[in-house]
């Protein structure tokens, strides 16, 4: 049973992560809107334990608000790496360095914000993959023991 509790938990976790991530989104979209600049566009290269590469697109903005400057580093509610280098290069040609763009701004927090509003792809992919571990770790939690009951019944 000891097997069922990373199920249970990654699952809870992708879920309040993913959650989190739409809650953020939705209210962004009505958030206030002001300009900014980027200065600093790249790839951030990671490795996995196993030692399988992943990229992250890296991405700093300026942007000022209410007569105070702030640097912003998030592009989306939920951020995510790739084992892709090139979805992650077409991610950066949209933030070339020097390039003005709109940061919407967290009006109770002006440190967090956004350049793109809204909940993405992103949040909604890993709520399913929550739902998907939680309901496996559930699934397995309630029917296996019931039928490892029933094996060892048998065999008696």
């Amino acid at each position: 049973m000891v097997f069922v509790i990373p199920f249970l938990a990654g699952g809870g976790i992708a879920l309040v992560y993913g959650l989190m991530g739409l809650v953020e989104g939705y209210q962004s979209k009505s958030w206030p809107v002001v300009e900014g600049i980027i200065i600093e566009s790249d790839i951030q290269k990671r490795y996995h334990s196993d030692g399988d590469r992943v990229y992250k697109a890296e991405v700093n903005y300026q942007y000022t608000y209410q007569d105070q400057e702030y640097v912003g580093t998030r592009i989306h509610s939920v951020s995510f790496s790739s084992d892709s280098v090139s979805s992650v290069n077409k991610l950066l040609k949209k933030y070339p360095v020097d390039m003005d763009v709109d940061v919407f701004v967290n009006p109770d927090n002006p440190e967090k914000s956004l350049l793109v509003s809204g909940a993405g792809f992103h949040a909604y992919l890993i709520i399913l993959f929550g739902v998907i571990f939680s309901g496996v770790g559930i699934f397995l939690s309630i029917f296996l023991p019931r039928r490892i009951l029933r094996y060892r019944s048998r065999r008696k």
